[in-house]
């Protein structure tokens, strides 16, 4: 597996983690598909 396949795959993990601890999820997906993207 690549790296960047490890980096997508340790990076949802966070935001999952992060949506359930996170009060403005809807701010927290905007950065996150910015960063994604």
């Amino acid at each position: 597996m690549h790296v960047t396949t490890y980096f997508v795959i340790g990076a949802i993990i966070v935001l999952i983690i992060a949506l359930f601890r996170s009060e403005h999820k809807f701010e927290f997906l905007k950065a996150a598909i910015l960063f994604i993207v």
